[in-house]
């Protein structure tokens, strides 16, 4: 298989006033044609910075990073940008929206970029923004319509990857695989299925009326349950592949700030916390729904059940 990614001792510093930080350190590593890699580690370890540097976003201090044997570090602002455009794929941890254009420029920002005319593509924006008022979105599902969402990338691949959303024959958030790979049993739980911009977060369930309106068949989706109820057990293969036994049970779970909140003992009225990291996070409990009407902040279901947490988040770059 031919080598896709290549980094030959890479080094990334920055510099504050007098002081230097290395944030990588002689890296080499490759990725294969049809390998798919994790880069995994605590926050500030330089996973982001590694990314925006295997990206071309950005450039290493020393060494070298090439996208098919090209070195990207001598490659021309042009070049490089061309190459972001049709040639890697970016999901950002953040929404990237330009604050003076308009919903409809931001999403048709990258066809125009590449030079295509937007006439082709206007019709099937209409018909993505007249699925449902964003009213009702925030009614049901308790936040605006969001690109970043589950519901917006099954929409994406069943428009432009229609014989792979035909192959399809359960979604599941990454957690909720690996619980189907430990007990066999396709779930979730209403913390991280609050973010699929499926669930009614209200009731704490499907939404019939948003399924229908997508046209997403409800058996697909795993059976949702809340945080802290049993899902399944060990599989007898899984057991004798880890040690544990075929009795352990596993859980509904939770998102990471919903978890996190248990974690801190915010988990009832009056408490909440912050995070500063990679993304900056100020998250409230609350034991009623409580859902802002223009959208501002996210209301998702809590880990602790029959109780809700409103949230607001920055990405940082």
């Amino acid at each position: 298989m031919r080598t896709i990614i290549e980094t030959e001792n890479l080094i990334k510093t920055f510099q504050n006033g007098k002081e230097t930080s290395m944030i990588l350190k002689q890296l080499n590593f490759s990725v294969k044609e049809g390998e798919f890699v994790s880069i995994m580690g605590p926050s500030g370890c330089g996973k982001s910075t590694l990314l925006y540097l295997l990206g071309g976003l950005d450039l290493p201090t020393s060494g070298s990073v090439k996208f098919n044997g090209e070195d990207l570090g001598k490659m021309k602002a042009k070049e490089l940008s061309k190459l972001r455009r049709r040639e890697l794929g970016f999901v950002f941890q953040f929404y990237n929206l330009v604050p003076n254009l308009t919903v409809e420029e931001n999403i048709l920002l990258p066809i125009l970029l590449d030079g295509h005319k937007t006439k082709a593509y206007q019709k099937q924006l209409e018909e993505m923004l007249e699925i449902m008022p964003r009213e009702r979105w925030i009614e049901i599902t308790a936040n605006p319509p969001l690109t970043g969402w589950t519901a917006a990338k099954i929409l994406w691949v069943r428009n432009h990857e229609p014989e792979n959303y035909e192959r399809c024959r359960h979604i599941l958030l990454p957690k909720d695989y690996i619980r189907y790979i430990l007990t066999g049993v396709f779930a979730t739980e209403v913390s991280d299925a609050s973010g699929m911009q499926l669930l009614d977060v209200p009731n704490r369930c499907w939404s019939d009326e948003v399924l229908e309106k997508l046209n997403i068949d409800k058996a697909i989706l795993g059976k949702v349950f809340e945080s802290c109820e049993v899902t399944g057990t060990v599989l007898p293969d899984i057991a004798e592949k880890t040690g544990l036994s075929t009795e352990t049970k596993v859980v509904g779970g939770a998102g990471d700030n919903a978890a996190a909140a248990v974690g801190t003992g915010v988990v009832k009225d009056g408490t909440a916390f912050t995070t500063i990291g990679t993304s900056g996070v100020v998250f409230a409990h609350s034991s009623q729904v409580t859902i802002d009407p223009k959208g501002r902040v996210h209301t998702c279901c809590a880990a602790v059940p029959g109780t809700w947490h409103v949230m607001g988040v920055t990405q940082a770059p």
